[in-house]
């Protein structure tokens, strides 16, 4: 069973034991709607929450947990991430878990020629960004846009880029 992290509980709200947390996922208000399940490891076990509530405002999410129902059980959680199950949310054509990507091949599209492997993907305000472990050991960031990655197959693990001026691998 994989999980993913989506986010870290940044502190309480209120006395009933609201959490806001700074989310990193994209979809926050499909994995934190009422009633899905959420995880959070505890003493290094993945504990199951439900959704009872969820609103965002100003950036930051905010959540209410049916098992969290006071101020003093939702500081114990506080500093802690939250988790979804991979399996439990499935994700459109053309969508992908940043972990899915982390491990491709990366290969020119002009000549075919391998680039590099994915070693992580960074999220800046503009979008995500692919940082690639090059060939000779050189990193290279790529943002993640259809211009610059046209071709992502997961079930090979190999990604098409177009490189630009500029781009040296």
């Amino acid at each position: 069973m994989e999980y993913l992290e989506s986010g870290i509980i940044v502190k309480t709200v209120g006395l009933k034991g609201e959490l806001k947390v700074k989310s990193s996922t994209y979809f926050a208000e499909e994995r934190y709607q009422k009633g899905n399940n959420v995880y959070i490891k505890i003493n290094g076990i993945f504990e199951c929450f439900k959704v009872s509530s969820y609103r965002n405002y100003s950036g930051f999410d905010y959540l209410i947990l049916e098992e969290v129902n006071s101020i003093e059980s939702a500081e114990k959680l506080c500093g802690s991430s939250i988790f979804i199950k991979k399996d439990e949310h499935e994700v459109e054509d053309g969508f992908y878990y940043f972990d899915d990507l982390i491990g491709c091949t990366v290969i020119n599209n002009d000549d075919n020629k391998v680039i590099g492997k994915v070693i992580k993907v960074e999220e800046f305000p503009a979008q995500a960004t692919l940082l690639i472990k090059t060939i000779n050991n050189k990193d290279l960031y790529i943002p993640f846009l259809n211009v610059f990655v046209p071709d992502v197959d997961i079930a090979n693990k190999e990604i098409k880029v177009n490189l630009i001026g500029g781009m040296e691998i």
